[in-house]
């Protein structure tokens, strides 16, 4: 994919502009690593906390200054990690009483913050929803004790249900949990026990991610080493399906490949990302998109802090899409939610001909049809969806 890389384009001439972007906030601090995570993270260390609440300050000081930026809305916040509820909601709360000092935030943003079962109580819970918190993101992965000290996370189940009751008690009701498979060792039986106790927890959102092996994990290592066996695709198609089935049970709707939820409890967040919409990184590590620009932040603590204290935005090199580049990422990960994509949009291809006759071999194969004005993936293509986007990539 050809691509125009941009060495300073905050200080071209051509601005960059959004009316309406999502704010990603990476908190990099998190009390021990897991065996599959590959995110950028540092040991929690409240010296090192407050430093970085005091530089992310700097940072978001930085953006609004820039003459030639302009964000009119932001509708989306999201604080992810790590773990952000390492942070006290006061240190949360101050860096989104920043945001909204320097930006417009629309009055009813989402607002979610991540969180494992042991870093919240309903106290904690409380003074995030008082900072403006809306929304609680919880990572459970497995009910099953083998497999959660398998994935090196902490083996207290009971500490699930009491986070969730939790929030329930401080009123929150848009919770999202988290839970994953594809684990070594992790049979069907395991997989259902685990789908029945999560959903009788009554999330209003669900994610079922598959385990992806990432390069400088445990995982990865193990497996490299050739110690750890990892689910084959009839195994993942298998329990994606089980997924499905659970979630769709207890009233959860799919509305995109790893995702279900209530009617009207979809996160706005990430449905940027499959749409195509802008969002801004802030943190280290942290990606961005906004005007068909895309970049990162350097993904180091000690670079990060310096950086801002030079001035200068903690960016690494910068690109700008193509026409070519935009229409087809739209497509990938269009396809991706339930709704799939307008037809219209493969008028849009007619000077990528090679993407056009990808998708009409797809529809060939069954891997996406065509429903009035939308193209959506066929349930063969859901379970194989991974090739899809591979073939359209």
């Amino acid at each position: 994919m050809q691509s125009i890389f941009i060495k300073d384009h905050i200080h071209d001439s051509q601005p960059i502009t959004s009316e309406d972007v999502g704010l990603y906030i990476h908190i990099p601090f998190c009390a021990q690593r897991c065996h599959f995570c590959a995110f950028y993270l540092v040991r929690e260390n409240e010296q090192k906390i407050e430093r970085f609440v005091a530089d992310l300050k700097k940072e978001i000081v930085l953006w609004a200054s820039q003459e030639n930026v302009t964000f009119q809305k932001i509708s989306t916040v999201y604080f992810g990690g790590g773990t952000p509820t390492v942070l006290s909601p006061d240190q949360l709360g101050d860096i989104l009483n920043c945001v909204k000092s320097y930006w417009s935030v629309d009055a009813q943003a989402e607002v979610t913050v991540e969180a494992t079962p042991e870093s919240v109580s309903t106290k904690k819970i409380t003074d995030l929803m008082q900072a403006g918190v809306s929304r609680l993101s919880m990572g459970v992965q497995t009910f099953d004790l083998q497999e959660r000290e398998r994935l090196g996370l902490h083996p207290g189940i009971f500490q699930v249900r009491n986070a969730v009751q939790s929030a329930y008690s401080a009123g929150l009701d848009n919770l999202s949990l988290d839970v994953m498979y594809g684990i070594p060792g992790q049979t069907v039986s395991s997989w259902e026990e685990t789908l029945a106790r999560v959903l009788d927890l009554r999330p209003r959102h669900l994610s079922c991610y598959a385990l992806s092996l990432e390069e400088g994990t445990q995982f990865f290592r193990q497996w490299k080493r050739g110690n750890m066996r990892v689910f084959n695709s009839v195994e993942e198609q298998e329990f994606q399906g089980l997924a499905n089935e659970y979630a769709s049970k207890a009233g959860l709707i799919r509305y995109e490949i790893s995702n279900w939820a209530s009617p009207g409890f979809a996160c706005r967040h990430n449905l940027r990302y499959w749409q195509g919409l802008d969002y801004l990184g802030l943190g280290p590590s942290a990606q961005s998109y906004v005007d068909a620009v895309r970049w990162g932040n350097v993904a180091d603590l000690s670079s990060y802090s310096k950086q801002l204290a030079h001035g200068q935005l903690p960016r690494e090199d910068m690109e700008r899409l193509s026409v070519s580049q935009r229409h087809k990422e739209r497509v990938v990960f269009g396809l991706r939610q339930m709704e799939g994509i307008p037809v219209e949009w493969l008028q849009n291809l007619e000077h990528d001909m090679s993407l056009k006759q990808i998708m009409a071999r797809l529809q060939a194969d069954d891997l996406i049809s065509q429903a009035g004005d939308r193209l959506r993936l066929t349930t063969r293509g859901l379970q194989l969806a991974d090739t899809v986007g591979l073939e359209l990539w």
